[in-house]
């Protein structure tokens, strides 16, 4: 009863306010100011400067002058417009989106259908009726969703995903203006803690990448509202509630807003090879991305790896009827928390199930982002972090 009693208080402590904080964090860097976080119109540097703006009016500490770790990486980028003109004008983000890797050109193709048995030219993109590996310039269909990505290399060829409804806009030739740079990026990462009152040396950490795809040219970008605004902001309401006095953990913990994570893990990959805690002291790391409803229960990667802590997370969940299910997951290459795993820190990755479709497109919007479960998940948190 005891349990049931605080976890009701806490939800109602949560439920108002500071959802709506979360929604505000989220509507903010879904916004077009931030441009998808990525590495046009410097969109990651501004989501970086407001994260370290929270840290600092939450009161978190710093290991310098500042919470930035700046790390150095090459990717490419669209930054200049894009057009597709063949028998319509084909929109960017809603028709189509060019392939991660293109190169800039200029320059009118003439579409083949593909067929094994021609030879293809450089002055050809050829309309293929599934993905394929060939090393010509492709038209590829990609079903009812568009999905972007990004790439540390730049091919010699052309490639575009087009929307299975688009290809009725194609005729016999298509008009290209693609804007494309591989570039040199400075980011960072973004790091505040606060000081545990018994193991101070001892860390705790809670994590969430910040960065998202950018934009291509001024024409779209992706605003990953889910992914991972969401994240953020259940990383800056714990850390709200930690920086509190009556809330000192016991246990240091460092708050970590991961950069580069859409490009390859990069920003955690840095951290772990140059941590700010030695890792040997990093008792547990708690890896946050799409958080954004949870109706559904949620997924632990690593749960099958650590089964000890993964049936406490269970067993709080039972006890404070928080959450539909909690699924357990293998290992996984798939956010932050790998290479700290990889190294010999338990860490466990968290992600919401439920109701939202939107995955790397342009409809991932802070308005399609209910928070339906989120005061339960950040009670489930708050508990599993109080049990180290």
């Amino acid at each position: 009863m005891q349990s049931y009693v605080f976890a009701f208080f806490l939800f109602t402590s949560l439920s108002g306010q500071d959802v709506k904080e979360a929604h505000r964090v989220i509507a903010t860097l879904a916004s077009p100011t931030f441009w998808g976080r990525g590495y046009v119109n410097d969109g990651h540097t501004k989501a970086a400067r407001f994260i370290s703006d929270r840290f600092e009016e939450i009161g978190l500490s710093k290991f310098g002058s500042n919470y930035f770790q700046k790390f150095d990486f090459k990717v490419n980028v669209f930054d200049g417009d894009i057009s597709l003109k063949s028998k319509k004008r084909l929109l960017v983000g809603q028709d189509f989106i060019p392939n991660a890797d293109c190169p800039p050109f200029k320059g009118r193709l003439k579409i083949r259908k593909y067929d094994s048995t021609k030879t293809y030219t450089g002055r050809d993109i050829v309309l293929l009726d599934k993905k394929k590996s060939l090393s010509v310039n492709t038209i590829t269909p990609s079903g009812k969703k568009l999905t972007h990505t990004f790439a540390q290399s730049q091919s010699r060829l052309l490639g575009f995903q087009l929307l299975d409804s688009s290809i009725s806009k194609l005729s016999k030739t298509l008009k290209v203006n693609l804007n494309s740079s591989f570039k040199s990026v400075t980011s960072q990462n973004v790091l505040g803690y606060v000081r545990g009152t018994v193991s101070p040396d001892s860390f705790l950490i809670v994590c969430a990448h910040y960065d998202h795809l950018g934009g291509i040219g001024h024409q779209c970008y992706f605003p990953g509202a889910n992914d991972n605004a969401s994240g953020i902001a259940m990383l800056l309401q714990l850390a709200t509630y930690y920086s509190k006095p009556q809330n000192y953990p016991k246990y240091s913990i460092l708050f970590v807003a991961f950069g580069a994570e859409e490009v390859g893990l990069l920003g955690s990959k840095y951290y772990v090879e140059h941590p700010f805690i030695p890792l040997k002291q990093t008792k547990f790391v708690l890896n946050l991305d799409l958080m954004g409803s949870g109706l559904e229960g949620i997924t632990v990667v690593n749960g099958s790896v650590f089964p000890k802590e993964f049936e406490t997370l269970q067993k709080i969940n039972e006890a404070n009827h928080l959450l539909k299910v909690i699924k357990p997951r293998e290992k996984a290459a798939n956010s932050d928390h790998y290479y700290f795993s990889e190294n010999g820190v338990k860490s466990f990755f968290i992600y919401s199930l439920g109701e939202i479709t939107a995955y790397h497109d342009i409809n991932d919007t802070s308005g399609k982002v209910p928070l339906s479960r989120f005061g339960e998940m950040y009670q489930l948190i708050v508990k599993f972090l109080e049990t180290f």
